[in-house]
């Protein structure tokens, strides 16, 4: 074993290292090369490179610098392409984002490789002593060539086999002898042999992902017409996809496909499952057939499922799967539908009736390009007729000829629950709607199609919102308002929607769109930035009070806005305290009117509080706790704290007093710096934003707007704390006056007995200093550099 010495490159061994085998790992190679040498790991070879920040267990997809491959392949004395042709870049399927290796040219799931456990097979290593890279497939447990199976822990010592060290291909990395050299030779112990019946199939799969060009060739031989225009690497991602699916417990994955990800999964994938997904494959539709019937082996224990989910499971669900390519996908679902004729279950569901024309509702949805749900409504209906075979889950069939004269109505009607949850607006509104002719109602042919629910039409709540949108501007500055929140203010007893759908449309109120809500629809969607205007405008139009607010039953959203509180806390509210606001089990309208105003009247909740009185919650309740008042009752033990409101309503009224002298006396801030702060902030700003467009500090800028809120001051404050000593100063002047020789102490005693002030004998003579009262026959000292009392910056 040699040193390192430099050539023209770089550094690189003296050693004769022989070049990469063509199927070799990177690692393996690193590792075959290294155990030649006096460098004993993997991670201080990179260093002798240059190669720095580079874990030594992640150089297979991490070296990808150009630099760093050439002096790899200096030090190793290989050519650059011996290395970088081993580096597995990393990418995305061309249909997903699923992560992806670039493995000698063919693209598998970056889970499917072995990064960390080196894994070998004794038998392989006997004919070649270098590591295969095809035993990084964590999907095969054993060597496509000897068919022994993999060897990943040390038979002697027990551990599992790493990358750390580098004695060589075919040693232990942990055994060692006395004199530090490897003493267990892994071909020593040959591993059994996977016995399988369909070596073709098997070979097949191995074949898709091997390194050598020839063997990738041949597998691409071995395919069917149907198949040959898929790449190996959809291919190997379709082998694996169908034998992951019998791996699966059939109670718990019949629905997914599902993919295998840790050791213990990938040790079910047996060299049989991969040999019956790789016949499927090659083997036409006879070759599909064994796997098909593997999963209809576990039809029993599929409980709650019927028709093909059933019978397949997991198999009739990869035709959805979209990790898969779309061709992939079409081809499998041609493979499935071919099996199911072939053994007589082309249709699951079986009917006495003449089945020609009659087709399933997924079938109609898809041929006429309706929602399911709308056709499941119309079965129930009764308005036509529905065909279905004796089991009470069997598939419901329609006719074609009476579905066709109902498709253009089917097409537009949506539920008033849908309609709603569209426009973000409750029930008792749409009808509001509809007389302002700003959404229409489905009037339908068929009486009684969906029993006591009305329906609306599609295309005009899209167009209502698309009108809505265009009125809006496009972003909502900083400090606007939730539109649902600015609505609340104009009225008690529930907001004018009606009124304020209008209003937008006419242009009598400014919108913006809020971008940042998740929920696009009226009430949640759009924002304000004047709330009082907003509010004036509303209840200055003659339609405003024409609106219907009366309903006697109302939904969650509804009683929010009536007890000024989040849908969340009126959930709560309803939930904990049933005594004072009791629901029904409609879930679209559950709460009464009449009950949530009795509520309202009675309570005040800490939200409404917090708005009126233009405070912050932990703000607001100390105000409250400090005029005597305290919650009534409380949701959770710190938060949801309501009021009775004969208690704060007069609070609020003395507030919003104090808040109008402040907001006059805000016209006469000076237009400074910091009067400029003040106003923003307190028309709506948020103060970091507007502290980082003036140039102020943050925390600056927030003592200015804390001490205008406080005391309405905007002039800069005085900075300390007065002593109580300077307000007995002329007390003090008086007692040493009157008693020339009195000590510390005693003037200490007379302060507590006479004047209540008790302070310690420095405090005393630093006040007396301080107002230049001097005691008979004492005074300070000179400063000097011993003295305790000296500052830190005199000390030079």
């Amino acid at each position: 074993m040699t040193d390192v010495t430099e050539s023209a490159r770089g550094a690189r061994f003296q050693a004769h290292i022989p070049p990469p085998y063509p199927d070799e790992s990177l690692l393996g190679f690193v590792n075959r090369a290294l155990s030649l040498t006096a460098v004993p790991r993997i991670r201080r070879a990179l260093p002798l490179a240059g190669i720095e920040k580079q874990s030594s267990l992640a150089i297979a997809t991490t070296l990808t610098d150009a630099k760093d491959v050439a002096a790899l392949a200096t030090l190793l004395r290989c050519d650059d392409e011996a290395i970088s042709a081993r580096v597995y870049s990393i990418g995305t399927f061309d249909h997903s984002t699923t992560e992806v290796l670039n493995f000698f040219g063919v693209k598998i799931r970056a889970q499917y490789r072995e990064n960390k456990i080196r894994r070998v097979s004794p038998r392989a290593l006997a004919i070649a002593p270098y590591h295969r890279a095809i035993w990084e497939m964590r999907p095969f447990s054993f060597d496509p060539l000897t068919r022994e199976k993999l060897l990943d822990t040390c038979p002697v010592c027990g551990a599992k086999l790493g990358w750390a060290r580098a004695p060589g291909p075919f040693f232990c990395d942990r055994c060692v002898d006395a004199e530090g050299m490897p003493s267990t030779d892994l071909r020593d112990h040959p591993q059994p042999i996977v016995d399988i019946d369909d070596v073709e199939a098997l070979d097949f799969v191995t074949a898709l992902v091997d390194p050598t060009p020839e063997r990738r060739s041949a597998a691409r031989r071995a395919l069917p017409a149907q198949w040959r225009n898929f790449s190996n690497s959809a291919l190997f991602e379709t082998v694996i996809t169908l034998a992951s699916g019998l791996t699966m417990d059939p109670a718990k994955s019949a629905h997914a496909q599902g993919r295998v990800k840790r050791n213990e999964q990938f040790d079910l994938i047996t060299p049989d499952l991969l040999a019956l997904a790789g016949r499927a494959i090659i083997g036409g539709d006879e070759g599909f057939a064994p796997l098909a019937e593997r999963y209809r082996a576990d039809r029993a224990k599929r409980p709650r499922l019927y028709g093909r989910r059933k019978e397949l499971g997991p198999l009739a669900s990869i035709t959805y799967d979209r990790h898969l390519e779309p061709s992939i996908r079409h081809q499998l679902r041609q493979c499935v539908d071919a099996n199911t004729k072939y053994i007589g279950r082309k249709h699951p569901v079986r009917t006495k009736e003449n089945r020609e024309g009659l087709l399933c509702i997924e079938e109609l949805a898809r041929k006429f390009g309706l929602r399911s749900e709308t056709l499941r409504r119309l079965s129930r209906s009764g308005a036509v007729a529905v065909y279905r075979s004796e089991g009470t889950k069997a598939r419901i069939r329609m006719a074609l000829v009476d579905i066709e004269t109902l498709v253009p109505q089917l097409r537009e009607a949506i539920t008033e629950d849908e309609a709603a949850a569209l426009l973000g607006m409750p029930l008792h509104v749409l009808p509001g709607l509809v007389e302002r002719k700003l959404i229409d109602r489905v009037e339908w042919n068929v009486e009684g199609l969906v029993p006591e629910q009305a329906e609306y039409n599609w295309t005009s709540v899209q167009n209502l919102l698309t009108d809505v949108w265009n009125r809006a501007k496009p972003a909502a500055p900083v400090g606007a308002v939730p539109l649902i929140a600015a609505a609340s203010s104009i009225q008690s007893g529930g907001a004018p929607w009606g009124t304020i759908v209008a209003a937008i449309l006419a242009g009598d109120v400014e919108v913006f769109v809020n971008e940042r809500r998740a929920r696009k629809n009226i009430r949640y969607g759009l924002s304000v930035v004047d709330v009082p205007a907003f509010a004036k405008a509303i209840q200055s139009r003659p339609d405003a009070a024409d609106e219907r607010l009366d309903p006697k039953w109302i939904g969650t959203g509804t009683a929010s806005e009536i007890l000024k509180v989040s849908e969340r806390l009126a959930s709560r509210l309803a939930e904990i305290r049933p005594d004072l606001l009791n629901s029904r089990d409609d879930k679209r309208t559950p709460f009464l009117a009449a009950e949530v105003r009795r509520l309202t009247a009675t309570y005040i909740f800490l939200p409404e509080v917090m708005d009126r009185a233009d405070m912050h919650a932990r703000r607001c309740c100390a105000w409250l706790r400090k005029q005597g008042v305290e919650p009534a009752f409380r949701l959770a033990p710190t938060k949801d704290f309501a009021y009775l409101r004969r208690e704060v309503e007069p609070l609020i009224a003395a507030r919003s007093d104090e808040i109008a002298e402040r907001s006059s006396a805000l016209q006469a801030l000076a237009d400074d710096v910091r009067g400029q702060l003040i106003k923003a902030v307190d028309h709506g700003a948020e103060i970091k934003a507007t502290a980082e467009r003036l140039g102020v500090p943050y925390r600056q800028a927030v003592r200015w707007v804390m001490s205008w809120r406080k005391r309405g001051v905007s002039a800069p404050q005085k900075f300390g704390v007065k002593s109580p000593l300077d307000m007995e100063v002329g007390w003090l002047r008086a007692l040493v006056s009157d008693h020339p020789g009195i000590s510390l102490s005693e003037i200490q005693t007379r302060l507590a007995e006479d004047r209540g002030v008790k302070r310690c004998l420095t405090a005393i003579w630093n006040c007396l200093e301080r107002h230049k009262i001097e005691l008979a026959g004492r005074r300070r000292p000179a400063k000097t550099a011993t003295h305790c009392n000296i500052k830190k910056g005199d000390l030079r």
